[in-house]
């Protein structure tokens, strides 16, 4: 921004009058690149989820954070289950399993050093079992063998996919500013 400016009590009032404009769009610019980066994290988690077993069962969302003063913008960036399943005294959530997986194949990726946890249902007894466990699937009420869930990290990949989206976002959103 590029501003001429007099020595004059007019002319100091219009320069005033300009810098406030340039801040109100300033800030609306910020308020869109918080959104479009939101945005780009949203879509990977979808992706992430697309074709998995717990697809349609979780909605993604940004919801722009309201405490902060008007001179900043924050939000976050939200997974929310639609429905959780039912599995005897427990429910799965759709959006814990995506994220952090189960039972064995969840412990083999720990321990291949990334960063995720091992989920177990209550009383679960098997979760390290190498040879896997068996359960009832409560809709066909047949007998099925699993090593548990692998997990997809929506929301881990929309961090590093918007990490590595900054610069781009920005460029879009700032340019001609």
């Amino acid at each position: 921004m590029k501003i001429n400016l007099e020595l004059s009590q007019r002319s100091i009032k219009d320069a005033i009058r300009q810098v406030e404009e340039y801040e109100k769009k300033l800030h609306g610019r910020i308020e869109d690149f918080v959104q479009e980066l939101a945005n780009v994290g949203i879509a990977m988690a979808y992706q992430r989820m697309n074709g998995s077993k717990y697809d349609g069962m979780v909605k993604f969302y940004y919801l722009k954070d309201t405490s902060d003063s008007e001179n900043t913008v924050s939000g976050n960036l939200i997974g929310e289950n639609t429905k959780t399943i039912p599995y005897g005294d427990a429910h799965v959530s759709p959006i814990a399993m995506s994220e952090f997986g189960s039972g064995w194949l969840a412990y083999v990726l720990y321990d291949f050093g990334l960063n995720v946890g091992q989920g177990t249902f209550p009383g679960q007894t098997h979760a390290e079992d190498v040879g896997g466990w068996w359960y009832i699937d409560p809709d066909t009420g047949e007998r099925v063998h699993t090593f548990g869930e692998s997990p997809t990290y929506p929301m881990y990949n929309a961090y590093l996919e918007m990490l590595q989206e900054v610069d781009s976002v920005a460029q879009k959103v700032f340019r001609g500013l």
